[in-house]
């Protein structure tokens, strides 16, 4: 990283830019960016992003770590005017009580210290990477401790401080923390998703699913969407989290299906550092991540018992905690869920606890099959190759009347899904821009594994197609649950969860 530059800000001539003569105050500030460049320090509306719970530290607060009192107080008057949130430490051991992670940045008088502060700075940019530190010294401080200090501190300030240099560098503090968080949380924030971003249609049943979602939305109670495989229910939940006011914080999506058990717990509830082998410092799950907002359950059958607990613990008191770490932290969270089963029989059967069957069944939608609304075919079918079309950067291809009827006459045991699967491949086959039924073709392999009677024999097929029905027909089998499968298979989960890789299987299954 490029040595620090610095630079002398204007004397104030009023007296109330000036903190009291016994604090601190500034003659010389360093602030960097990753490149070691001073940017100019913007006042934004901050956000509220969660709530403090009983030994956390709330969002967008600052941490003072100072051991004069009268310090403590005259920089938390100084930070409050600008309704930024203070919690005063007065030594390094003070600051183990407290729980640290949703610090935005700390503000450290190097007074306070009796070891080496490059000691300290590097553990907390180990532990709270997104936190920035602002450090002040006094202007005895030597320049190679200077030098050393701006590996860890983003700003170093030099006392007696000005009141305008400290607000300054604490504005760049929150923006900075403020940025991380939400560049980490697009990161892991499902984006557009594959299917039509909009229910288009003009059925009963679609008019209607539109009316609940605009109703739900509203509402921040729990919700429970079922239908089939394939039918929608991810845009159903972004919808209704779009149509409610969580709409302009995240929307985080979590396939319950996706991972194996204990890799799925680290990645819903995150992790504490060395709680797992390779991970070097503390790593936030996606519950944090949709603070504010809405997290969606996506096949959330196939959470494991012990998962199941957690999550139930976690409707009930809105309070989650990292693998390896006994730190409570309270987060505001609206949680959405989806199934393609009967969870009501589940729970029956005993593959899924009561308690959490009744905790998300507060609301409940029912998404329609593709079948019981083929008048809608004609308009989905726009929308996807619209947007194929887009994506690709190619002319809009149009269906013949021929095609068309064909799609309808179609069962679409995989309904949305599917019906974008076979236009995107006629898309691509079509001599020009018009469809022709012969470009249209659906997938044998999938129609004949869900007929009632499984006609369809063996001879002929590669054993990779073999294995691939085999796979395809007792997930189903079991309603979509990874674990019977595998047994049924008489082979590991880990097994189920790379052959469905393998035969990209996702969202087939």
């Amino acid at each position: 990283m490029s040595s620090a530059s610095y630079y002398s800000l204007e004397q104030q001539n009023q007296s109330v830019d000036r903190l009291a003569a016994s604090d601190f105050g500034a003659s010389t500030v360093e602030t960097r960016n990753d490149d070691g460049a001073f940017f100019a320090a913007a006042v934004e509306e901050r956000r509220s992003t969660g709530e403090r719970s009983v030994a956390s530290v709330a969002a967008d607060s600052i941490v003072v770590l100072c051991g004069d009192a009268g310090s403590r107080a005259a920089m938390r008057r100084c930070l409050e005017v600008e309704n930024v949130g203070v919690v005063e430490a007065a030594s390094p051991e003070t600051l183990s009580g407290l729980a640290l992670g949703d610090a935005a940045g700390f503000l450290i008088d190097s007074a306070t210290l009796d070891a080496s502060p490059e000691t300290l700075c590097r553990q907390l940019v180990d532990k709270y990477p997104d936190a920035p530190i602002i450090f002040m010294d006094e202007p005895t401080g030597d320049a190679e401790r200077r030098k050393r200090l701006s590996k860890f501190v983003h700003s170093y300030i030099v006392k007696p401080c000005e009141r305008q240099a400290l607000l300054q560098a604490t504005r760049q503090v929150l923006k900075l923390n403020r940025m991380a968080r939400e560049n980490r949380s697009l990161r892991q924030t499902v984006g557009t998703p594959a299917l039509p971003a909009t229910m288009a249609g003009v059925s009963t049943p679609i008019q209607t699913l539109r009316k609940q979602i605009e109703a739900f939305g509203r509402l921040d109670a729990t919700i429970l969407i079922s239908g089939e495989r394939g039918v929608g229910k991810s845009v159903v939940a972004q919808q209704i989290h779009q149509a409610g006011p969580r709409a302009r914080f995240p929307f985080v999506v979590v396939s319950c299906n996706a991972l194996p058990p204990e890799t799925l717990e680290a990645d819903l509830f995150g992790v504490a550092k060395g709680a797992i082998p390779g991970v070097a410092c503390d790593r936030p799950g996606r519950l944090e991540l949709a603070r504010g907002g809405t997290i969606f359950l996506d096949h959330v059958e196939d959470l494991s018992p012990s998962l199941q607990k957690r999550i139930f613990q976690f409707i009930q008191d809105k309070t989650t905690r990292r693998v390896g770490s006994t730190e409570t932290r309270r987060i505001d969270a609206r949680v959405v869920a989806s199934t393609s089963c009967d969870l009501a029989i589940a729970c029956v059967q005993g593959r899924f606890r009561d308690e959490l069957y009744f905790r998300l069944n507060a609301l409940t939608l029912n998404v329609p099959p593709l079948r019981d609304r083929v008048e809608d075919i004609p308009a989905l079918s726009r929308e996807i190759m619209s947007r194929v079309a887009r994506a690709n950067d190619r002319n809009l291809s149009i269906l013949s009347t021929s095609a068309l009827n064909k799609l309808r006459q179609y069962s679409w045991p995989y309904n949305v899904r599917e019906l974008e699967s076979v236009l995107q491949k006629a898309m691509e086959t079509a001599p020009d821009v018009v469809v022709s039924e012969n470009d249209i073709s659906f997938d044998t392999m999938i129609k004949d594994s869900r007929s009632p009677d499984g006609a369809m024999g063996l001879a002929g097929l590669t054993m990779a197609e073999i294995e691939r029905r085999a796979i395809i027909e007792t997930i189903n089998a079991c309603g979509g649950n990874r674990a019977q499968s595998a047994r049924k298979l008489g082979v590991s989960e880990k097994t189920i969860y790379n052959k469905i890789k393998q035969f990209k299987l996702r969202g087939i299954v």
